[in-house]
């Protein structure tokens, strides 16, 4: 554990993630199971109700797939960067509880810890995306739905920035502010910014508090096929906040977080 900090992290996170990740697998084949009985009577609950027609001004349901799609990535997404959230917490808790202080005592340097921790966090998530394409092709061709593969994939795929910006909020706060502070604060953010996207048709708000949410930035890629803007604007705000992580960590006292 002190020379593969890698290795230590995947093993430490092992049956947690192996739970979440089942998780989404079974909300996948669920979700593609239930679609063809209750397309038509959910349709029609939408088109007779007002206020689910403005939540769902933007993704339609009158098809099985689209229905497929709209409740499959409405929260999907929100799951996994939950999961992201979860896996990078324990970053902070090890700084602040000081179980980084036998490691920093072996010759390995600050940057590589914090790389091997974060690549470990990175692989795991990056499963995600991978495994929710892979459970949505099957269950698709197991119940014959119709589906567009490469807007599943461009929906699955587009999940990986949002989490992996999350680990580096997670990380760079991690350098500033105690375990309860960096939980608290993410937890809020997080919860506004599922509403700000959800609510979108019914509660008005000014465009740049909705370029403030990740889930915005999300957008509708199972509809409007890949935001490749939206995704490589992430990933590198994900990049300089995991640099930002690795100056403050390389002068940070353990012992204070």
């Amino acid at each position: 554990s002190t020379r593969t900090v890698s290795l230590h992290t995947l093993s430490a996170d092992g049956w947690s993630s192996f739970w979440w990740l089942l998780g989404i697998i079974v909300f996948c084949a669920y979700c593609t199971l239930l679609v063809p009985s209750v397309q038509q009577p959910f349709y029609k609950l939408v088109q007779q109700t007002p206020w689910l027609q403005q939540i769902f001004f933007d993704t339609p349901t009158n098809t099985n797939a689209a229905l497929l799609g709209t409740i499959a990535f409405s929260f999907l997404p929100a799951l996994v960067v939950v999961f992201a959230l979860i896996l990078a917490l324990k970053w902070s808790a090890d700084l602040e509880n000081g179980r980084l202080e036998l490691v920093l005592g072996t010759p390995n340097s600050r940057v590589r810890i914090l790389l091997e921790h974060f690549g470990a966090n990175a692989l795991v998530v990056g499963l995600s995306p991978v495994l929710t394409w892979l459970a949505l092709f099957i269950g698709a061709q197991l119940v014959h739905l119709d589906v567009d593969q490469g807007r599943v994939i461009a929906a699955s795929f587009s999940m990986l920035p949002p989490a992996l910006l999350t680990v580096g909020l997670v990380y760079a706060l991690a350098g500033r502010l105690r375990y309860g502070a960096v939980l608290g604060c993410l937890s809020a953010y997080l919860v506004l910014a599922f509403l700000e996207e959800s609510l979108e048709g019914i509660v008005s708000m000014p465009s740049w508090i909705g370029s403030l949410s990740i889930f915005h930035l999300y957008g509708n890629p199972i509809f409007l096929g890949m935001n490749w803007g939206n995704f490589l604007g992430m990933t590198g705000v994900a990049i300089a906040l995991l640099i930002m992580s690795l100056m403050q960590f390389r002068y940070a006292d353990v012992g204070l977080g």
